[in-house]
């Protein structure tokens, strides 16, 4: 078969066959280019170019398999170990989750916040994940930054794409719970970088899913995507409240100024407010929308 030939008949496939209660895909001709380039071990725009080329007998069977894994359920970023975010490419598998844009609003509202800092601000990310807020951060910016996860599975994730985009010299990688792992690491990165912070613009994509509201997901996202990742208790906020509580617990061991920025749900924004002010009755607080009109940065300043 050709590649042409192996695209139409696989993208037909995906159409039709997605084994019952998989979610059906919205994009099977772009998943089958995804799928082929990655077992013809080429980029996508090649297949573009080689359309009578044939399709070699084990890279048909490679690609059969990684099919039948599609028309599971399995997402595509899993199936390729990859994941675009504001223009990089990203390495990805099931222990982080997938990267939405909508994340990607969190970062131009950070990268937006560095112009209004002091001379040495540095930046946190909280549960990095796969890493593509603070390396896209590093590379945008150019600043320190710190970067924690608790899970040393996704750590060693967000150490590779670090690498991958040569950017590993900016972030300090921490294992740790939410801030826990913060002050220790400042203390470094002054003794290193021979600097003393004058801004703190803390960055999170927390879990931010009710309990309810993850039920509700697709299928496919329950069976393959980290739990732990996405759901945080019976109104989603238990992270953020416990993330702000620390920090204003431990406020007097950073930089005057702080500015935190969360990805929140659409229905969240009030409640999150209210959080804030409660903790930090004199910081200021505003309500930022993602690329598609819903309410999904939060941001506290306190300056």
């Amino acid at each position: 078969m050709t590649v042409l030939e192996v695209l139409q008949w696989a993208s037909l496939k995906l159409k039709s066959n997605f084994t019952a209660p998989a979610p059906e895909t919205d994009t099977p001709l772009l998943d089958a280019e995804l799928l082929l380039a990655t077992a013809m071990k080429v980029q996508k725009t090649w297949l573009f170019a080689h359309f009578n080329d044939p399709v070699r007998a084990c890279e048909l069977e490679l690609f059969e398999q990684l099919l039948n894994r599609r028309l599971g359920g399995e997402p595509v970023a899993y199936l390729t170990q990859k994941k675009d975010f504001f223009g990089r490419s990203f390495f990805i598998n099931p222990f982080v989750l997938i990267p939405r844009p909508a994340t990607e609003t969190l970062v131009e509202e950070a990268i937006h916040e560095t112009s209004t800092v002091g001379e040495h601000p540095l930046l946190i990310d909280i549960g990095t994940g796969s890493g593509v807020i603070a390396i896209t951060l590093a590379a945008e910016t150019g600043l320190p930054i710190f970067a924690s996860d608790k899970d040393p599975h996704a750590l060693a994730i967000a150490k590779k794409n670090a690498q991958i985009h040569n950017v590993q010299d900016f972030i300090e990688f921490q294992t740790g719970h939410l801030l826990d792992p913060l002050e220790k690491c400042i203390l470094s990165l002054k003794e290193r970088l021979k600097i003393v912070f004058t801004d703190l613009i803390i960055c999170a994509n927390l879990p931010y899913l009710s309990t309810n509201e993850w039920k509700k997901t697709h299928l496919s996202v329950q069976q393959f995507e980290p739990k732990h990742a996405l759901e945080a208790g019976q109104d989603g906020l238990e992270l953020y409240w416990e993330l702000l509580h620390s920090l204003k617990l431990y406020r007097d061991h950073f930089p005057k100024q702080i500015r935190c920025l969360f990805e929140i749900g659409p229905s969240q924004n009030k409640q999150i407010i209210q959080i804030g002010k409660h903790l930090f009755p004199l910081a200021s607080f505003c309500i930022k929308k993602d690329l598609e009109g819903h309410e999904r940065i939060f941001i506290l300043k306190e300056i």
